[in-house]
């Protein structure tokens, strides 16, 4: 069986080997031949017996190939062993151990490997920006200057958690934060403190800045319309308008002497949406996609003359549903609209990939919603063996206000 190999691994650092630098021309060329040699022959560093047949190979004679051979012996690079076949010959000093594969640790620490220079630059940077911080309770924004865009949060350390997020959006190329900041590097980020508050209060006044920035800013939260901040701002809106709960909020809690006693500058409102009995325009690709479709689009007149819902589901889904069927949706969702209980429905209706124009659907799932607040597709399947919905779980303790009771 043939066992030779056809290639050999070889160092850069033979540049700097004084080893082999010192030797005269021809021999340095000889010692990279019996590398080859030892190489093809893959028998732990032997080189073939040197013979008339190996000198015609290396286009030299027996005696000038035995001579660079000795030179080679006299820097340590080479020596003579005793062969299991019982022949003396030339052996490579550490050929095996320098052409042994790499370790899988080997090849992790190369790949991760960066350049002391480099290291030493994004860490610089990154310290910077989290050391001047706080380590108490409060609320942060990160923006990234130039793109109108920004990230809220909270954490009961703000230091540690903002060296957490400068740390993931370098290294991890799908966080949510990693495009904005490939887009402006390290001097276009820019962290403001919004309030520092005790750990209690945290999911409050975190909720309060996300719908304080909403529609102001482009937020980058994956759950700023999420159902911890939905039910929030849902309950903060039944009895006041969005301006006044905001401005109620905001009063109270500075009666109370907590939060940072500065508030962060908003940046200049932009024209808010469209009132709910207002219809919303769709892009020019989906207008021409209804109108190959068959689908009707409204006009200034249907909209103010229809009904509410119908006004809120067109906005909420991008579809007209149509005068014909409008008596029937006006008694299914009823005279009393629950906005949000609504805009949550299509929300989630969308989300779970269903049709935006099953309006049965879409109903269905108001209801729920309107019952509990916070219901999702998912309690659908939490039934009991008869199919009847599982029992509630039953508290074992009166939660403070604003606080999540214990239950089992």
């Amino acid at each position: 069986m043939d066992r030779r190999n056809h290639w050999i691994k070889l160092y850069v650092e033979i540049n700097d080997d004084p080893k082999i630098g010192l030797l005269p021309v021809n021999a340095r060329w000889r010692f990279i031949s019996a590398l080859a040699l030892a190489g093809e022959l893959d028998d732990g560093g032997f080189i073939p017996p040197v013979n008339d047949e190996l000198a015609y190979r290396l286009h030299t004679e027996v005696e000038t190939l035995q001579a660079e051979m000795r030179m080679l012996a006299g820097r340590g690079l080479a020596e003579l062993r005793m062969h299991p076949d019982g022949e003396e010959r030339w052996f490579l000093s550490h050929f095996a151990e320098r052409q042994a594969p790499s370790t899988p640790t080997q090849r992790a620490q190369k790949s991760r490997w960066t350049p002391p220079d480099k290291k030493a630059a994004d860490t610089t940077w990154r310290m910077e920006l989290y050391k001047p911080l706080p380590k108490s309770s409060g609320v942060y924004m990160i923006s990234f200057v130039g793109t109108n865009k920004a990230y809220i949060g909270s954490s009961k350390d703000i230091q540690r958690r903002i060296q957490a997020h400068l740390t993931e959006m370098v290294n991890i190329p799908g966080h949510v934060m990693s495009g904005p900041y490939r887009a402006v590097g390290p001097r276009g980020i820019d962290i403001q403190i919004l309030d520092e508050v005790p750990e209690s209060e945290l999911y409050d006044r975190e909720t309060y800045w996300i719908g304080r920035y909403q529609g102001q800013i482009e937020l980058l939260n994956t759950e700023s319309v999420g159902k911890r901040h939905y039910r929030r701002n849902a309950n903060a809106t039944n009895s006041l308008t969005e301006t006044e709960a905001e401005t109620e909020t905001e009063t109270e809690y500075r009666k109370r002497g907590e939060g940072s006693g500065a508030i962060a500058p908003a940046p200049t409102p932009t024209p808010r949406p469209a009132s709910i009995d207002t219809f919303q325009p769709i892009p020019e690709e989906m207008r021409a996609a209804k109108s190959k479709r068959g689908d009707v689009e409204p006009v200034a007149g249907m909209v103010s003359a229809a009904p509410p819902i119908i006004g809120v589901l067109a906005r909420l889904s991008g579809y007209w549903p149509g005068d014909d069927i409008a008596p029937a949706l006006v008694a299914r969702f009823g005279d009393v609209l629950d906005e949000v209980a609504l805009t949550r429905a299509v929300e989630l209706w969308r989300l779970s990939g269903n049709k935006p124009t099953n309006w049965l659907g879409i109903a269905d799932w108001y209801d729920e919603l309107r019952r509990d607040p916070e219901w999702t597709p998912q309690a659908r399947f939490k039934r009991g063996s008869n199919g009847a919905s599982a029992s509630p779980a039953k508290t074992v303790s009166n939660p403070a206000p604003g606080s999540q009771p214990v239950t089992w």
